[in-house]
């Protein structure tokens, strides 16, 4: 359990239980944690509010001494809202102690916190410290537990894309691996020529023709636009090297007329490698990483997308 001595306890609570209670529980709580408690934090001159803003957000704990004084109070009922702002998930923050007070009069107040375990202040100081020191070991240890749970998520996650990675390379190396990353790259250029299509379907102002040939894939579009998708770097039996270059780019005038023909410009290329993920699917990812992965069709998705936006500047020039 972590030691409680580097624990903050906020205490909250009303100025008439002061002397018959909170101070002595103050006292005795200095013992075990390090206590905010009006008293010892504020001197002439200090600013209330600021003052208590600082020591809400710097506590791990809020011991919140209930009583009729403090329903009546603004500044303690003040404070018992920003400590319930610092309860997220399955963090307990507030320690509730009843004084002078039952369930049913916390009820009229607040049903939450009378719905809360807590110690009454009649049991008496040694008791009331002893609960407070029980309730914080547990949570703590809970806490602890917590953290042991996300490092055993974060290893078995890593342990899983160490398994990709080497199941992937593995697959990398296979004539079984080649054939599979030539299939999704004949997917890729079936998906953009079918969305293409249909675009063209009802409209003949954005039809596009579509050519294939040893040198890859084409779609020529409006505006001398064209989107090139090329699979190369492969061998029989191996992909390791492959690279899926995507280029947008745009023919100039004239170019038609093989002798006068300009160079195009390239508005935009984008590269992928094949790679294959947890489910031992073809996926693809950029040349320098393998932490990203993207399907067949979020690639079509993206170069189709990247391909209008060019087509829309297009069309909004003069």
């Amino acid at each position: 359990m972590s030691d409680t001595s580097q624990l903050q306890l906020f205490i909250s609570h009303a100025s008439e239980d002061k002397p018959s209670f909170v101070r002595p529980l103050a006292e005795a709580l200095k013992v075990h944690f390090k206590v905010w408690y009006d008293e010892y934090e504020l001197t002439m001159g200090d600013s209330l509010l600021g003052k208590i803003n600082t020591g809400l957000a710097s506590c791990d704990y809020g011991v919140v001494v209930l009583s009729p004084a403090f329903f009546q109070k603004k500044w303690p009922k003040a404070e018992l809202d920003g400590l319930f702002s610092l309860e997220q998930g399955n963090r307990k923050v507030i320690l509730p102690i009843w004084k002078d007070i039952d369930a049913e009069g916390v009820a009229m107040y607040s049903p939450i916190l009378a719905g809360r375990l807590a110690v009454p202040s009649l049991d008496g100081i040694d008791r009331v410290v002893a609960e407070i020191k029980r309730a914080v070991g547990v949570t703590e240890r809970v806490r602890e537990f917590s953290q042991f749970d996300a490092l055993e998520l974060r290893m078995k996650k890593l342990a899983l894309n160490l398994a990709t990675r080497t199941n992937a390379e593995k697959k990398l190396r296979t004539s079984e691996g080649v054939k599979e990353v030539e299939a999704e790259e004949t997917k890729l250029c079936q998906l953009l020529q079918t969305q293409f299509e249909k675009v063209g379907a009802t409209s003949s102002q954005l039809k596009c023709a579509f050519h294939r040939d040893m040198s890859g894939f084409q779609i020529r579009g409006p505006f001398r636009l064209r989107l090139g998708v090329r699979l190369g770097g492969h061998a029989m039996n191996n992909v390791t090297d492959t690279r899926l270059d995507c280029m947008i780019y745009q023919m100039g005038k004239g170019d038609d007329f093989v002798e006068m023909r300009p160079q195009p410009v390239t508005l935009r290329e984008r590269a992928f490698r094949p790679y294959f993920g947890h489910d031992g699917e073809p996926v693809w990812t950029s040349p320098n990483s393998t932490e990203e992965f993207m399907t067949t069709q979020q690639v079509a998705v993206l170069l189709a997308e990247n391909f209008i936006e060019f087509i829309e500047r297009e069309s909004r020039k003069p």
